[in-house]
Order: structure tokens, then C-alpha cells, then sequence
């Protein structure tokens, strides 16, 4: 007798012995597997895909934060609108911020010590204090150069300040208002003349007539009103005789520009009172412990001349 039996695990197509079909594992076995979440891994490409995106965005969020911050700069909210100038006024200090060309700039980039630097190249400037004042004002303070005396060289006059410098008349800006009060250097017939017409600063015979300036006392300033230097040197001053009975003006010899203090000393002795002025031709202090004294000839000195002066 022959039995028959199903083979354990069943045939081909056949359910397993725990009743589950063939082949059942398997697909449940793939359908298990986790899929790719996008997080950045070690590897495929589908991980990389976001790391780009947050790098794009950071660059253009970085791009809108400086076209911000130039908009800010730039704004004219936060532009030169003002400009308060102390130390000259009226057309003087309009002139010096129309050089500067500051209305309009952005006050933030304004650089202070770069608007003091450019202040200075005018000629009548000694020096500039820039200061910002929130939002749209600039404050200069102006220290305007000091005037010294000034220097004819025949065609133009110009102005010596007090530290060398030499302004021709077009560039003396509020210095034309002390020119009356100075004493005059004339240069017009000698070889000087051209030198200080091209140069900025005074050569070194105008800067010796200076510091003999620099050296008089009150009473040599109030007289003395021009000075000349001749080709070989020699200074000689120019003074208003102020007698009716002497001539005008009275020549002081200086001599060469040395010495100058105790010629200096000499000059202001004579001027001063120790010498009777009267007829006053020639004061020559060129060797100051022996003066001469020429009078104007056929002038007599009046018993009192306290009484002339």
C-alpha cells in the first residue's frame, strides 16, 4: 500500500509550513527597508542636494544685509546737509565748504583728518578742526593764517604770513582785511621779485625782514610802513616823517640781516625817544653801538622837540 504525503514546506507556488506563501519574506523583507530621509550622510546624492540650498540662502541673506547697509550709508537721511564753519564768516566760509565739496556726502564715510588735510591746502588756512554732528552736519573750526607784512614785487602784492608762506592777492580770502595795517617789503627792482612770485613760500631775504619785524617794538611797528631789500643785501626801512619841518620819509639803514637783534634794539632806542627825530633824514643802525644821525640840511632842531612829536 502506498501512501502519498505533501512534502514539508509544500511544492513550488506552494505555502511555506508556517502557512505563509513562498517568496513572502523576501518582498517583506524589501519593503522594510528605510528610505533616504535627506539628511546630510556619508553618502549619496540626494544627501548633498540640501547642504547647497542653506549655502545659497546664507549668501543671498549676507548680500540683502549689505545692500541694507549701503542703502543706510548712502541714504540722504544721513547726508551732509549742513556745514557750520567758526573762525571766518560770510562769503569766506562759503567759499571754503564750496572747495571742500562736503553738502550732499555721506557724513558716514567722511573721513575727518582727510577734510583737514584738503582745508590746509588752501592757501589763507592754517589749520581746520572737523567735527560730525549727527545726522546731516559737519562742524569745521577754521584758524585762518596770520598775516605778517606784505610783499610788492612790481606787478602784484602779496601776503607773508607770520610762519613763511607767501599768498598772492587772489587767494588772500579774509587776510585782505588786515593788508591796510601792514608794512610793505619792496621787491619791484630786484631779482627777488620773480622768486617769490613762483614759489609759495618767501626766500630767505623776505624771511630776515621778517624776523626783523618780528623783533620791533611798538613804537619801530607804528612808524616803519614799508622796507626794501637791494640785490646785495642791504635792508633799509621806509618812515613817515611826521614833522612839518623835516622831509618824508626818512630812511633807516638796516644793513645786511645780521645782528638783527641789537639792531632791532637800536632801531626802536632811536625811535622811541633817545633820538631827537626832528629833520630826520638817515638813522643808520647798520653797526648798532654806533648810530648815525643825517638831518635834513638847513632843518633846525627845535629847542623842545618833545613838542614835535
Amino acid at each position: 500500500m502506498t501512501t502519498t504525503r505533501r512534502p514539508v514546506g509544500g511544492t513550488a507556488g506552494g505555502a511555506t509550513s508556517g502557512g505563509a506563501p513562498k517568496g513572502g519574506v523576501g518582498k517583506l523583507k524589501r519593503s522594510a527597508a528605510p528610505k533616504s530621509s535627506g539628511v546630510p550622510g556619508s553618502g549619496g546624492k540626494g544627501r548633498r542636494r540640501p547642504i547647497g540650498k542653506y549655502v545659497l540662502w546664507t549668501v543671498l541673506g549676507l548680500l540683502g544685509l549689505v545692500a541694507v547697509a549701503i542703502g543706510v550709508v548712502l541714504s540722504p537721511l544721513l547726508a551732509i546737509k549742513e556745514v557750520d564753519v567758526s573762525g571766518v564768516e560770510g562769503e569766506h566760509a562759503s567759499e571754503l565748504v564750496d572747495s571742500l565739496g562736503l553738502i550732499d556726502e555721506p557724513l558716514l564715510l567722511s573721513d575727518l583728518a582727510t577734510i583737514s588735510e584738503d582745508a590746509r591746502n588752501i592757501p589763507w588756512v592754517a589749520n581746520v578742526v572737523a567735527e560730525k554732528d549727527w545726522p546731516n552736519t559737519l562742524r569745521l573750526t577754521v584758524t585762518p593764517q596770520r598775516p605778517a607784512m606784505l610783499v610788492d614785487t612790481g606787478s602784484s602784492t602779496h601776503v607773508v604770513t607770520a610762519s613763511g608762506s607767501v599768498i598772492p592777492p587772489e587767494s588772500a580770502g579774509p587776510l585782505d582785511a588786515f593788508v591796510p595795517a601792514l608794512a610793505t617789503l619792496d621787491l619791484s627792482d630786484t631779482e627777488l621779485a620773480g622768486e617769490v612770485g613762483e614759489s609759495g613760500s618767501a626766500p630767505g631775504p623776505v624771511i630776515e625782514v621778517l624776523s626783523v619785524f618780528r623783533l620791533m617794538g611798538p613804537s619801530s611797528i607804528e612808524r616803519l610802513h614799508s622796507a626794501a631789500v637791494a640785490d646785495d643785501g642791504i635792508v633799509t626801512f621806509e618812515m613817515e616823517q611826521s614833522f612839518t619841518n623835516g622831509p618824508a620819509p626818512a630812511t633807516i639803514v638796516f644793513g645786511l640781516p645780521t645782528d638783527v637783534p641789537e639792531k632791532a634794539i637800536a632801531v626802536e632806542a632811536a625811535l622811541g625817544g633817545s633820538v631827537d627825530l626832528t629833520c630826520l633824514e638817515q638813522l643808520d643802525v647798520s653797526v648798532p653801538s654806533r648810530i648815525v644821525i643825517t638831518r635834513a640840511e638847513g632843518c633846525e632842531i627845535g629847542t623842545n622837540p618833545s613838542e614835535d612829536r
